[in-house]
């Protein structure tokens, strides 16, 4: 497992390769990486149950990226830069069944590692504005729009979760035994 200096290298290393400085949100980031690095990735926000936050998968040679659409803009941009972390530090795509089983544990050493990178990353979005104190947010880093607290409250069974998610990315279906 990489140290947090080491993943702040990476990230530093990484945004230069992509050109980004802050201001950037997770959609602008994936955009580059298409561009530079010619990934093929899908983000594709979902309403989840409790507990359940994003979920990487390749299918094919395309990198998929679920998260949670019933959740903060801000909490959004850490899910997709989480989930990107693991794209980048190479670990191994996720599995759908465990994840769906709870089985995809935050105790890892690859999830730990995963979330610091996605800290670092959305630290680095954030442009620190040397006219004032404290900190601004870049013009490109803030929603153009901001989910009614409504949205944010939404809570979905794991039933209407499930038929979401085969909707929404058929070719993660969870299999015909499963059904």
């Amino acid at each position: 497992m990489l140290t947090r200096n080491e993943l702040r290298k990476k990230a530093r290393e990484l945004l230069k390769e992509l050109h980004l400085t802050g201001g950037f949100n997770c959609s602008e980031f994936v955009e580059k990486l298409r561009e530079k690095r010619s990934y093929k990735i899908k983000l594709e926000p979902i309403p989840m149950p409790p507990g359940y936050f994003g979920f990487w998968s390749l299918v094919g040679d395309c990198h998929v990226i679920l998260y949670r659409a019933n959740t903060s803009w801000l909490h959004q941009q850490q899910i997709v830069f989480h989930e990107c972390g693991h794209i980048l530090l190479d670990h191994h795509p996720g599995d759908l069944k465990k994840f769906l089983q709870r089985k995809a544990i935050y105790s890892k050493p690859e999830e730990r590692e995963a979330e610091t990178f996605a800290t670092i990353l959305l630290e680095a979005a954030i442009v620190h504005d040397t006219a004032q104190e404290g900190i601004s947010v870049g013009k490109n880093l803030a929603p153009a729009q901001t989910p009614s607290d409504e949205h944010l409250e939404e809570v979905i069974s794991m039933q209407e979760f499930l038929m979401e998610l085969k909707k929404k990315v058929a070719p993660l279906t969870l299999g015909a035994e499963d059904e």
